[in-house]
């Protein structure tokens, strides 16, 4: 058989290309009045989808917009996943050829058996994680024709990835980041191949064979900072519908997929799928795939109306936690620093999420943030914002997809683009933000769910006195 040699390059999305009219023996058309174009929502013409996503290079040849050069670039452009997800969300696509003839998919990213919060770390079983990226070599699975996500054959590796930890972390910024080298308490992502929170990382089954059992109530919290107690401090709560992380992979070594990779399920008779090779986070030669992704592809509409009724003042509020690359975390914020000698300031958590939904006029603006505790006086110790990236963008209701800019708030002039998508009506966001820059790129990728509708609070009416302030004669006794 003939060897294809084709280089690989990130998934991107697939669109459909604009048709032109024929030609025909009919008059020409008089001059018409030109008419201002109607504005269009966001992401029409990309319904479905079910998230975004983009990578950061580590020494890569992986083509990422720059024709596979060797560097530590990140994407061009932002990637849309288009393709429709298998609800177990046990597999992800990471790359294409340029031809579009062929997927590469991660198999087996699948937490089943990871039943409780404990020490925020999961084994992912018989994935393929080799130092070449080659992924030919496997074990026997068993007969796995009837599954619909997994191969008969299966890696022989083993990989952790990273989920919610127990609730007493509240610091899960990445070891090693900038401005925070004197902070203790952080996450070390190193030697990790994913760092995953959301929908589909707490559940309970068999990863091998793909089979589901339903874990009783309450079920366990599977992302930080999505809830609030009664003060209003943010807390783990759980999301059934949006997953958000970073996987890492080794694609870049990979020539001829043919030869080196092993065949994945069969997807569509004009598209050929492959197994790729995951790897430890930060070895060079790998790829950090940054994604946030929905539970369905089904189109998910915004009923505003209906959330108008709930939300009286016409806004929504989402808090939740992102996970980020490539941002300065120091203390910005010198406006909130006090001017008395003997400042003290502490890490307190992050990374957060805030945003709000306008429902007047469907515009989204929200950031990224840490919290830290300045000393504002003796004994006097406050928590305050310390902003990272600004976001906006415009909800197509149709569909509930986003379509925005985004910039960082201590350099504005560094700006990004903006995806998101709101489902099951707008409870629950996932969201993107990359930088437009390639070369020192950040990026973040967050889930986040919508606060609890706040209560119309109907004061009591209160009996007026009839009686003003005296000032001279003319006053009267009010009516």
């Amino acid at each position: 058989m003939k060897k294809t040699n084709l280089a690989l390059a990130i998934l991107l999305s697939l669109g459909v290309a604009a048709c032109s009219s024929s030609g025909d023996d009919s008059p020409a058309p008089q001059p018409q009045p030109k008419e201002k174009p109607k504005p269009v929502d966001p992401r029409d013409k990309i319904n479905p989808f079910i998230g975004d996503k983009s990578v950061i290079k580590n020494q890569s040849k992986l083509d990422v917009g720059d024709n596979g050069a060797l560097n530590s670039n990140g994407s061009a452009k932002t990637t849309e996943l288009t393709l429709e997800a298998f609800p177990t969300l046990d597999t992800l696509v990471v790359a294409k050829t340029k031809d579009n003839s062929v997927r590469v998919y991660l198999e087996d990213f699948d937490f089943r058996g990871n039943k409780t919060v404990a020490t925020g770390e999961y084994t992912l079983n018989h994935i393929y994680k080799t130092v070449d990226g080659k992924t030919i070599v496997g074990d026997d699975r068993g007969n796995a024709e009837a599954l619909p996500t997994k191969t008969n054959k299966m890696g022989k590796d083993t990989g952790k990835a990273l989920v919610l930890d127990k609730a007493s972390r509240v610091k899960y910024m990445a070891a090693g980041s900038k401005g925070l080298k004197d902070e203790t308490g952080l996450r070390s992502i190193k030697d990790s191949v994913a760092e995953v929170y959301g929908a589909r990382t707490f559940v309970d089954g068999d990863a091998k064979f793909g089979t589901d059992v339903v874990i009783p109530d309450p079920k366990p919290n599977n992302t930080p900072f999505v809830d609030t107690d009664a003060k209003g401090k943010a807390q783990n709560g759980r999301l059934e519908y949006v997953q958000y992380g970073r996987v890492t992979t080794r694609l870049g070594t990979i020539t001829n997929v043919n030869a080196e990779l092993a065949k994945g399920k069969e997807l569509h008779r004009d598209i050929k799928t492959y197994l790729g090779s995951y790897a430890d986070q930060g070895q060079t030669k790998t790829e950090d795939n940054y994604f946030y992704r929905t539970t369905t592809s089904a189109v998910q509409p915004v009923d505003t109306a209906a959330l108008s009724k709930a939300y009286t003042d016409g806004k929504v509020l989402y808090q939740g936690h992102a996970v980020t690359s490539g941002l300065d975390h120091t203390f910005h914020e010198s406006s909130k620093i006090p001017t008395a000698v003997g400042f003290v300031k502490k890490l307190e958590s992050g990374t957060h999420v805030e945003a709000t939904l306008n429902l007047a006029d469907k515009s989204i603006k929200g950031s990224l943030y840490d919290t830290w505790s300045v000393m504002k006086g003796i004994n006097n110790q406050v928590s305050v914002r310390n902003d990272l990236v600004d976001f906006s963008g415009v909800v197509n209701t149709k569909n509930g997809g986003i379509i925005g800019s985004s910039n960082l708030h201590y350099a504005p002039k560094n700006k990004g683009d903006f995806n998101a998508k709101l489902v099951n009506n707008a409870t629950e966001l996932g969201g993107h933000v990359k930088s437009d820059a390639v070369k020192n790129p950040w990026v973040g990728v967050f889930g986040a769910k919508a606060t609890k509708a706040p209560v119309k609070v109907v004061s009591p009416a209160v009996a007026k006195s009839l009686l003003q302030e005296s000032g001279d004669e003319k006053d009267k006794l009010v009516k």
